[in-house]
């Protein structure tokens, strides 16, 4: 007998805290938190009056329209638009007679061939033949490095003989 009026009992009380948990967890999510600092940080602003451009690029190559324009010409040929070791030596005529002067007969990667003298301009940075011997053609090159200092690049094209010769 006790059990049966115990049980009604037990459950009215345990409705009353279950009604009092739920209305404590209300309050609790209604409850602004204080969120830190750090997790919405000031918004990023770049200045770049005093920095250098990260899309220059730190070696300046000089081009050789500014090359050949220094040199008074206006316009590139086809032996300046190529690299000077992309040329083949395919002969050369080179006489004893002080009056002729030597020279060399190159061919293009797209197969044409050019007659080279001593002082013809070659290559893109403004390059120029320097020598031409029996075996061998001398050209030589403007290069500058990381610090604008200018200096010399001498190529060699050798004249390779045929099998047989």
């Amino acid at each position: 007998m006790i059990r049966r009026s115990i049980f009604p009992l037990l459950i009215i009380i345990s409705i009353v805290f279950f009604k009092q948990g739920q209305a404590s967890m209300q309050d609790n999510s209604t409850q602004k938190r204080e969120v830190p600092e750090w997790i919405y940080p000031a918004p990023f602003k770049y200045d770049a009056k005093n920095l250098p451009d990260p899309f220059v690029p730190f070696i300046k190559a000089k081009k050789a329209q500014q090359v050949l324009k220094k040199k008074g010409l206006k316009n590139l040929g086809p032996l300046q638009k190529i690299d000077p070791t992309q040329l083949k030596l395919i002969g050369i005529i080179y006489s004893k007679d002080k009056k002729i002067p030597p020279m060399a007969l190159v061919e293009l990667p797209n197969k044409k061939g050019y007659i080279l003298k001593i002082g013809t301009y070659v290559g893109q940075n403004g390059g120029y033949v320097k020598n031409i011997s029996k075996d061998k053609v001398s050209i030589v090159e403007p290069v500058f490095n990381i610090f604008g200092e200018k200096s010399y690049k001498e190529i060699i094209l050798k004249l390779h003989k045929k099998e047989g010769d």
